[in-house]
């Protein structure tokens, strides 16, 4: 008997509506993809740019701790003398000075908020500049071997124009039309060639100064000349001495019991004493550096401070004013610190900018941890 195959029924294809549905869940999960994609992308992009944004507030923070850390004194013990020139004891001796207080105080005009210190340690730096900054001739041949020179140095904030340290043939007015004027708050250091230093000269005598005013004219003589910025975006630095300070005197024995803790107005002199006479806390301080000092230092990105200039609707003068209120009065005393930190972060945010508070504290290798008591 024959066998008939059965024949295979046509093959049925997907309907209009099946491929509208198809084609439709498709492409919200292309969406759904492209817009992980982009926020993924964003994302990345904005973490590399705080990276590197903050990256170089970072390298200032490293450049302040490694030149604070290496601060010289070298104090000596001399001979103290009556009026009538006899040797009545001992006293500390030194040609240096360190100095840390408010930067409106030691910088004067142009000053920021927040604290400036001035101090000397062997940088070797020398022969780098001549009369006439940016000659690119050394001032004296041969002094930039000397690499154990001891160099006045030093930090704090200003706010200018970028129009001073740019070349001439980026100053004219084709030039300022493709690269536009940038104002903005900039970390500062001060770096004195050390054959300009004036520190050990017969005729400054800095030994002999009374009056505080005169006896600054070691850095504040030049301090314009010899400072250049090395972090931009740097709203303000804050500086927190420690101090050895004396609890119990053990005369008898030759030494003091001390404690090391913050000062309470932020301020360190060396030769506070030779201004406002000799006390407890000058004494204790004479010729010797602090322990140790925490640096803080401010620091906005870039875009986002850019994003606040122009959302406030002021130009760039008024946008630093509203910054310069937010540190107004605080950092004064350091028993409000928490307080202050709070509050000018809160405000910080307040006025839409992406900042960072960062901290170190920088432990001065020449640095006294105890106070002697003098004969």
């Amino acid at each position: 008997m024959r066998r008939f195959l059965k024949p295979l029924r046509d093959g049925r294809g997907f309907t209009l509506v099946e491929l509208l549905l198809s084609m439709s869940v498709l492409a919200i999960i292309m969406v759904l993809m492209a817009d992980v994609v982009v926020r993924t992308q964003n994302t990345m992009s904005q973490a590399t740019a705080h990276v590197g944004e903050f990256q170089e507030a970072r390298a200032a923070l490293d450049a302040v701790s490694s030149s604070l850390s290496q601060a010289v004194m070298d104090a000596s013990w001399s001979y103290k003398r009556n009026a009538a020139g006899a040797a009545t004891g001992y006293e500390r001796v030194s040609d240096h000075h360190f100095i840390l207080g408010a930067a409106s105080d030691l910088v004067g005009t142009g000053a920021e908020a927040g604290q400036a210190m001035f101090f000397q340690a062997p940088l070797g730096f020398a022969g780098s500049f001549t009369d006439a900054p940016g000659s690119g001739a050394p001032a004296v041949a041969g002094t930039e071997r000397l690499h154990t020179l001891v160099n006045a140095w030093g930090f704090y904030v200003k706010y200018d124009t970028d129009l001073t340290y740019r070349p001439g043939f980026l100053k004219d007015e084709t030039a300022t039309k493709l690269y536009p004027e940038r104002k903005r708050f900039r970390l500062m250091q001060y770096s004195q060639p050390a054959e300009k230093s004036i520190l050990y000269s017969k005729t400054f005598a800095l030994n002999r100064k009374t009056a505080k005013a005169q006896a600054l004219q070691w850095y504040q003589a030049d301090l314009v000349a010899n400072s250049r910025p090395v972090a931009e975006n740097i709203l303000a630095m804050v500086l927190v001495p420690y101090s050895a300070n004396v609890t119990v005197t053990n005369s008898g024995e030759g030494y003091s019991d001390v404690k090391v803790e913050p000062d309470p107005l932020y301020a360190y002199d060396t030769r506070d004493f030779q201004w406002n006479g000799s006390n407890a806390i000058s004494s204790s301080r004479r010729h010797q550096l602090p322990p140790k000092v925490l640096v803080t230092l401010f620091a906005s990105e870039e875009k986002s401070y850019d994003k606040y200039v122009a959302n406030s609707g002021d130009d760039d003068d008024a946008a630093a004013q509203k910054v310069r209120d937010v540190f107004k009065g605080r950092f004064a005393k350091y028993s409000d610190y928490e307080k202050d930190m709070t509050e000018v972060e809160k405000a910080l945010g307040g006025l839409g900018l992406h900042f960072k508070a960062l901290n170190a504290t920088v432990t001065l290798r020449s640095g006294k941890w105890i106070t002697e008591v003098t004969p």
